[in-house]
């Protein structure tokens, strides 16, 4: 499963929602763990999207 292409918490939250069963692996080391989240907030432009939608 690539989630790549998922760009908007919009198209995020549709695909949570229309997935039955999602498992997610951990990453091995804290630093690779740091880096994937922080490419993930930006791939979704965490900083600029509204605090309602920063906490849900």
């Amino acid at each position: 499963m690539n989630l790549d292409n998922l760009t908007s918490i919009g198209q995020l939250a549709e695909f949570l929602s229309s997935t039955q069963t999602v498992a997610f692996s951990v990453l091995s080391s804290p630093a690779a763990r740091y880096e994937w989240v922080q490419k993930t907030l930006v791939r979704f432009r965490y900083r600029t999207l509204a605090r309602r939608d920063q906490g849900s």
